[in-house]
């Protein structure tokens, strides 16, 4: 089965008891939906909500001048939303690290319920320990790369205030 990923095809191969036929049945039926599908689905209903929410609220909203006043944040909340950035190389082998981290407690409540587990999936369970402790490890990096874009961006801005009051000085 091409169309989907070989952890796709274990999960339902463990779901549907390791019978080949049923879950090659299961993986075709229509009422299968693979991650991908389910995030399609929440966003269009997410998009389908914004927009009624949208109309109901151009169908009640004050005059132009007022809405727009509501809208600018003051100035001392703090901005929620964090710089757009890619994330840095410890940033990704933590995301990396916290996805082994998901799969091997799923394995583990699956362990807990008494549900099959692939004997293939049992090592991962070994390697818990040494996973948290490398990802405490890349944390800690990316807590210090975090202190440094902070401490330049208060550089930036120490030296942008000198260059301004040396240009009034003027």
């Amino acid at each position: 089965l091409p169309q989907f990923s070989p952890d796709l095809v274990c999960e339902a191969l463990i779901q549907k008891d390791e019978d080949v036929s049923a879950t090659v049945e299961f993986l075709l039926s229509a009422n299968f939906e693979t991650k991908a599908t389910k995030k399609k689905k929440k966003k269009q209903e997410a998009a389908q909500g914004a927009a009624a929410e949208d109309e109901a609220a151009e169908a009640s909203a004050p005059a132009p001048e007022a809405k727009a006043v509501a809208e600018e944040p003051a100035e001392d909340e703090p901005l929620e939303a964090k710089e757009e950035r890619p994330p840095t190389a410890a940033e990704k082998q933590a995301m990396k690290l916290r996805k082994k981290l998901r799969e091997i407690e799923r394995i583990e409540e699956r362990l807990a319920r008494n549900e099959k587990v692939d004997k293939m999936q049992l090592p991962k369970l070994e390697k818990k320990a040494s996973i948290e402790d490398e990802l405490w490890h890349v944390q800690a990096v990316i807590d210090e790369e975090e202190r440094d874009r902070e401490q330049a961006h208060l550089d930036a801005e120490i030296e942008q205030q000198r260059l301004m009051a040396e240009a009034e000085a003027r």
